[in-house]
């Protein structure tokens, strides 16, 4: 009497919203791709930041190098003298550069530290620094720690090589007429250091001064006493790779006036700042009787 009941028929709009569902789906192979693209973007963009974060750090650090150049100009005009020591004395001793004109930079730690080579959480007593991290000394009478160094030629005699003795450097109180001690002797300032990134606070090279063969720690803390000169600075914390990656062990022998690794930024006693390659330390005018080496000293 009665037919087999008919199906409802399903409304329009319900078909239609899982026809649209069904067109908006990705499948697998698409977000694959999509996957693919993204990753493919990410490592060209990459290293672009990270080139860029580092070129910015640079300048950041070159900024910091001129303030204390400038600190040190200002001080040289009320003193007549380059900032030296406080007290060459061990037990008096109260603090190197960073102490003796601080109130030129206006005591900011910030302006000692390169943002490349930070200060390390945990450090303590003598630590050398790194391409990517600060040194740290803890002297008789004052803790100190910077990413920098100074060139301890510019220093009075009474700080670098002092009469008694006590204190000052090795190279320095063997050659004491290398010594600048005042502005007026400095016959080259657009060619002679002031502040550059170092392992250490200071440094007093010679001509025949071989480069390190460690980039990313030049120096470590047992070496200092004798590695006094351009070892100290011969480091790869600037430059086309991060400073974490400076090459460790650059095995001799390596040939004269041979491609260095990597970059250091510096000041000059005029005042200006640059960033230099490694194999150029040798062509600046670090003492007052300096000839530059040619070819420069092998490894």
């Amino acid at each position: 009497m009665f037919g087999p009941a008919a199906c409802p028929a399903k409304p329009m709009k319900v078909i239609e919203a899982k026809k649209r569902a069904k067109a908006r789906a990705f499948t697998l192979i698409e977000l694959l791709v999509v996957i693919a693209i993204i990753a493919i973007l990410a490592a060209i963009l990459l290293p672009t930041l990270a080139a860029a974060q580092r070129r910015a750090q640079q300048i950041s650090c070159i900024n910091n190098l001129k303030q204390l150049s400038e600190a040190n100009l200002m001080y040289v005009d009320d003193n007549h003298v380059w900032v030296g020591e406080t007290n060459p004395v061990a037990t008096m001793y109260g603090g190197d550069w960073m102490q003796t004109m601080a109130g030129y930079y206006g005591n900011l730690t910030n302006v000692v530290l390169c943002p490349t080579a930070p200060l390390a959480s945990k450090v303590s007593g003598t630590t050398t620094g790194t391409a990517n991290s600060a040194w740290f000394w803890t002297a008789a009478l004052a803790t100190e720690w910077g990413s920098y160094a100074y060139n301890a030629w510019l220093e009075p005699a009474s700080s670098a090589a002092p009469s008694n003795g006590q204190g000052g450097f090795n190279n320095a109180k063997a050659n004491p007429g290398y010594l600048f001690q005042n502005q007026a002797a400095v016959r080259w300032a657009v060619q002679t250091p002031m502040f550059c990134d170092g392992a250490w606070l200071n440094l007093d090279p010679l001509n025949n001064d071989a480069p390190a063969s460690n980039f990313y720690q030049p120096v470590t803390d047992s070496q200092l006493s004798g590695e006094e000169g351009m070892q100290r600075i011969c480091m790869a914390r600037h430059g086309s790779a991060s400073a974490g990656s400076a090459p460790q062990s650059v095995p001799p022998p390596v040939p004269p006036n041979s491609l260095l690794p990597g970059r250091i930024d510096m000041t000059f006693a005029d005042g200006h700042a640059e960033s230099v390659m490694t194999q150029n330390l040798w062509t600046f005018y670090w003492h007052l009787n300096w000839t530059p080496p040619n070819p420069n000293p092998p490894l």
